[in-house]
């Protein structure tokens, strides 16, 4: 257990945030696979994604707002769904080697949980909704803003995703 935690110890350095209440931090790398079924809800990061998944689009959207006066709702709105979709999530919980710090049931590690997509955005969201629990909305907003901040340069002038572009093509036949 003394090894877990300075492992966190350095988390906490990379994410640029210290925990007060460290049992949000592990809550949030806790996959419902490492948790009894009867727990899950409770002991995994599931909750924390939930409410990490609206604050990271309230301050990529509040970031936007403020960064990009002249874009239009459109614009906005496009660079808003690049930034919070799964494979950015996943993107940044890598450059935080966050997968490293999963707790995993025993399949769920054999089967690579650890590098899933899936799995690594879900728990960028949960580490944001534990900072978010634990020191309130303005350390959770500078953890995003940090996090975010190469990719909210490039939002506006980024193309959209190949989803957004797909609608808008038909949309426009």
């Amino acid at each position: 257990m003394m090894q877990r935690s300075r492992d966190l110890d350095g988390l906490q350095q990379r994410l640029g945030y210290s925990f007060r209440q460290m049992e949000l931090l592990e809550r949030a790398l806790t996959h419902s696979s490492a948790v009894s079924p009867a727990k899950r809800t409770e002991r995994s990061y599931q909750r924390l994604e939930f409410l990490g998944d609206r604050v990271l689009g309230l301050v990529i959207a509040d970031l936007l707002h403020r960064s990009y006066p002249k874009a239009n709702e459109g614009d906005l709105s496009r660079s808003l769904n690049s930034l919070v979709r799964k494979e950015n999530c996943a993107a940044i919980a890598r450059e935080l080697d966050l997968g490293r710090y999963l707790r995993l049931g025993e399949s769920e590690a054999r089967t690579g949980g650890a590098e899933k997509e899936a799995i690594l955005a879900d728990v960028t969201e949960a580490v944001i909704g534990a900072i978010f629990c634990d020191g309130g909305f303005e350390p959770a907003y500078g953890f995003v803003e940090r996090v975010f901040a190469t990719d909210l340069q490039a939002a506006i002038r980024g193309r959209a995703d190949a989803k957004t572009t797909l609608q808008e093509w038909a949309q426009g036949r």
